[in-house]
């Protein structure tokens, strides 16, 4: 059963160790039908509190704010520029760490190479192993989709590499994968490599059987191949596990090298009306036998929808989920949950100062493995 507990007032984070309380970062897309709404929030894990980071009035576009990472003294968010201009473009801004001001395009929404539709991103992968000789550390992007709405193969999206400077390198290649890809979320493993939850083409509709798709895919950064998919909504089935694997986005490691996904319910016609299991949940993937192992819903069967597109690990191991969707009961809600107990405490309630959010972030994430790192 899902349980949730309401945060206390002596529930305190410090980073050195005191009663100075911690901050989470998250992106909140805000009121669909106001571009301006778009904002990255700070929250104080003691309190509650919110207050506005970042926002357009700082400067810079943040209408579509998706991904977003601290890299050194900066705040590197990946852009969709919501619009119903098929022709579009998203990009990637670097915002002042400590100020949330705009300080410049990392890809420019003009630049040849920009993503159309910028989603997850990550900082890392470089190497110096004699196997693949020198490689810098990179952004890698996931690109969902590349142009329109179609579901042909010529808008399948993609992962973009991008030097530290923001200049285009590459597209990572998915060559042996034949499946439609558009990538959601990206992190590095513990292993070194980048693993990548994509779904099915986002054209259709979440009542379309091709809305149950759901790809974990893992790439050699090194190599800038495709190395071995890891699961599938069928290899989840297969399990046993009739809730299945759907349309994934955020996905972080836990300190004991598992995979922690999302996946939404089955909202398909041919869902089971009276499968208390259909419900939104984050997974636990075994990415070495690609088995899930465990999962956490985020909602009873009987109770209002609670859906997640991304998620972050945070002090003390405990995972911070934003609470995104339309159940009006459930939306806005910042979740802290131990993933042993499944028991979650609500930081931020609804009305509380989230509106939509999705991907989030703390100082001491690191850029590509996206841990919390004490420091």
């Amino acid at each position: 059963m899902f349980t949730t507990h309401w945060a206390q007032a002596d529930d305190s984070f410090s980073r050195g160790g005191g009663n100075r309380s911690e901050s989470i970062f998250v992106g909140d897309i805000g009121d669909p039908n106001d571009t301006n709404d778009d904002t990255i929030k700070q929250v104080d894990l003691r309190t509650g509190a919110v207050r506005v980071f970042a926002s357009s009035t700082f400067g810079g576009e943040l209408n579509g704010v998706m991904g977003i990472i601290f890299n050194d003294a900066s705040l590197i968010a990946s852009i969709q520029n919501f619009s119903i201009d098929p022709t579009a473009s998203g990009d990637v801004i670097k915002l002042n760490g400590r100020t949330g001001m705009f300080e410049q395009y990392l890809v420019n929404p003009k630049s040849r190479n920009v993503p159309y539709a910028p989603q997850g991103i990550v900082f890392g992968g470089g190497t110096r192993d004699w196997h693949y000789g020198y490689q810098p550390d990179h952004y890698y992007v996931a690109n969902v989709i590349k142009s329109g709405q179609t579901c042909t193969k010529v808008d399948e999206g993609d992962v973009r590499e991008y030097s530290e400077s923001g200049a285009f390198v590459r597209t990572l290649d998915r060559v042996g994968f034949s499946a439609g890809f558009y990538p959601r979320g990206v992190v590095f493993g513990p292993d070194g490599m980048l693993y990548v939850a994509a779904r099915g083409c986002p054209a259709v509709a979440p009542t379309d059987p091709l809305s149950l798709l759901a790809y974990i895919l893992r790439f050699n950064p090194y190599t800038h191949k495709l190395d071995k998919v890891i699961a599938t909504n069928a290899s989840v089935q297969s399990q046993g596990l009739k809730f299945g694997f759907h349309r994934p986005e955020g996905l972080v490691f836990d300190d004991k090298g598992y995979l922690w996904v999302t996946s939404f319910r089955d909202t398909t016609s041919s869902a089971d009306p009276l499968d208390k299991n259909n419900v939104d949940r984050i997974l636990k993937v075994d990415v070495r036998s690609g088995k899930v192992v465990d999962s956490l819903p985020l909602s009873d069967f009987d109770k209002p929808r609670a859906s997640a597109q991304a998620l972050i690990f945070g002090p003390e191991g405990k995972l911070y989920i934003p609470i995104s969707g339309s159940a009006a009961e459930t939306t806005g809600e910042l979740r802290r949950c131990d993933t042993r107990t499944k028991k979650c405490d609500v930081v931020v309630p609804v009305g509380g100062g989230l509106v939509d959010p999705w991907f989030a972030v703390f100082r001491n994430s690191d850029p590509a493995t996206l841990s919390y790192e004490r420091r």
